[in-house]
């Protein structure tokens, strides 16, 4: 089992929350080369840089240099067999979802913010 998983199976499901099939066996689920089993995770953090930018009278920010990272992300995800109802992307910032999705063009790779996405269960 996953070590960061304790916490919230502990503090918020009293013990009643179970892994599924792909977090017990990833090679299960993400049919990739070894080498991308060990590199791609469920859950990923990437600190990639650029500059938030702001659309004339939007006050939520967007960063192209992010999007477009994330959208060659997605792409070699694709490519090393993964499908696209198995991508998740979330964003806190809406004008940062709205230019993902224009990029992505994808109709399976959900593309949310944080707040909408939460209380999901996935």
């Amino acid at each position: 089992r996953r070590v960061h998983g304790e916490f919230p199976r502990t503090m918020f499901y009293d013990g009643l929350l179970q892994d599924g099939a792909c977090v017990l066996d990833p090679k299960r689920c993400l049919k990739f080369a070894d080498t991308f089993a060990s590199v791609f995770q469920p859950l990923m953090f990437f600190d990639v840089c650029g500059a938030e930018e702001r659309q004339s009278g939007d006050t939520s920010p967007f960063n192209p240099t992010e999007a477009q990272f994330v959208v060659n992300l997605c792409d070699t995800l694709i490519r090393c067999g993964v499908r696209g109802n198995q991508i998740c992307v979330l964003s806190p910032y809406s004008q940062q979802v709205s230019d993902l999705r224009r990029r992505l063009q994808s109709n399976t790779i959900e593309i949310s913010t944080v707040d909408s996405f939460q209380g999901q269960e996935r």
